[in-house]
């Protein structure tokens, strides 16, 4: 049946059984979970209580409810690449193993003269998920994200945006959960996070400060995550420097008008790597 109808019989029914649990730290009855997102640490709080059926059945609706989440925002992830043939494949495995599945990955490689290519299109396989390109002229970072953002009729708009480097790898299994998470509020454009290197050392970057974004210490490091908008909204001529595209700190490039746009009204901060 419909999800109105399917909503209702659960509200029927746990008018009848409303219990307290815990979950993540708080006290919430099962009614109040129906907007909760991180619903595999919900069933494992519910295997604590209430018969077998009874626990599947609550599973099984929110996950329904939490396919309205789900599919709010259209993640794409953009990852350039030059010679990653070491990390790529670890980059692509932590993109598959994300929760939160509702994604699209670009993958460009940039005239690589290793196997990076090679590498990434074995790990990819079949999965429709991720798109592999391989350029036949080298455009650096800024032109590979205007190619693929600008004039893609894929990416509407409002879609998400996140910066994955080919040489990277997303912290955890719930990376794009979380990002998902905070772009279901329409008000945020922008969204930065700290990052930590592969010795789990945090990079020294803090929160940067959107109505100083040019006369502080630059700190608006990785990981980024924009609405496509944002990034079409940067005039071409701020992207280019003596008439060509940059190639150097490509990322400065079109963070810092991106975070000028938003100003703290529409910028949300995570304090930790993802």
């Amino acid at each position: 049946g419909s999800l109105t109808k399917k909503l209702k019989l659960l509200n029927n029914y746990t008018n009848k059984f409303i219990k307290l649990i815990k979950f993540d730290g708080f006290a919430c009855d099962i009614k109040s979970a129906l907007n909760v997102t991180h619903i595999s640490s919900y069933r494992d709080s519910l295997e604590e209580s209430y018969d077998f059926k009874f626990k599947n059945y609550i599973f099984k609706l929110l996950m329904i409810k939490n396919s309205e989440v789900l599919d709010k925002n259209r993640i794409f992830t953009i990852s350039t690449f030059w010679n990653a043939g070491k990390y790529v494949k670890e980059c692509i495995q932590s993109l598959k193993s994300q929760t939160h599945v509702n994604f699209i990955s670009y993958f460009i490689d940039d005239m690589s003269t290793d196997n990076s290519y090679e590498i990434a299109k074995e790990e990819i396989g079949k999965d429709e998920r991720f798109i592999l390109i391989k350029n036949e002229e080298k455009k650096f970072k800024t032109k590979n994200f205007i190619d693929v953002i600008r004039n893609n009729p894929k990416i509407k708009s409002n879609d998400v945006i996140v910066e994955i480097d080919g040489d990277d790898k997303l912290a955890s299994n719930n990376v794009l959960e979380r990002i998902n998470k905070v772009f279901t509020n329409d008000e945020i454009w922008l969204c930065g996070t700290r990052w930590k290197d592969r010795s789990g050392n945090w990079g020294n970057y803090g929160k940067p400060n959107p109505e100083r974004a040019r006369s502080t210490v630059w700190n608006f490091s990785h990981m980024r995550s924009f609405r496509a908008f944002l990034f079409r909204e940067i005039k071409d001529e701020h992207l280019k420097m003596n008439g060509k595209y940059f190639k150097g700190a490509c990322d400065i490039g079109h963070a810092i008008p991106m975070l000028e746009m938003s100003g703290s009204e529409h910028f949300y901060y995570i304090n930790e790597p993802l």
